[in-house]
């Protein structure tokens, strides 16, 4: 079972990897937008990361904090939001989905938050700007 989880990760990077639609500039300081990854297992576990400078980075923290909790990435989300604009997002868990909004990262913020508010499990955002 380990050994899936780890060839389905990989193959899941490999394609954040060498996905035509990922933008793999690094985003910088001056940037006007910066990645994120949100990473989910089946059972529950979940790691959102918006604080680094490359889809890759942010997917592979993502990726590896579900996975050395003992769980399989099942679904994920990355791309990019605005640091200083307003961003409109997709909550998707288990149980439904809502919209959330927020400016610059914090509508990652609102994202867990309402997940956790609702008693929501296995969520992840996507930026839909």
């Amino acid at each position: 079972m380990q050994v899936k989880s780890i060839v389905s990760t990989v193959i899941l990077l490999g394609v954040v990897a060498l996905s035509p639609a990922v933008n793999t500039n690094p985003a910088t300081a001056s940037s006007s937008n910066r990645p994120y990854c949100t990473a989910t297992s089946n059972q529950g576990y979940t790691w959102w990361t918006w604080t680094v400078n490359s889809v890759e980075k942010a997917c592979f923290t993502a990726f590896t904090k579900v996975l050395n909790n003992g769980q399989s990435v099942d679904k994920a989300e990355w791309g990019d939001y605005k640091v200083n604009g307003l961003n409109k997002g997709k909550l998707t868990c288990k149980q439904g989905s809502k919209n959330v909004t927020g400016t610059g990262s914090t509508v990652f913020e609102n994202g867990l938050n309402m997940g956790k508010t609702l008693g929501w499990g296995s969520c992840r955002m996507k930026i839909t700007n």
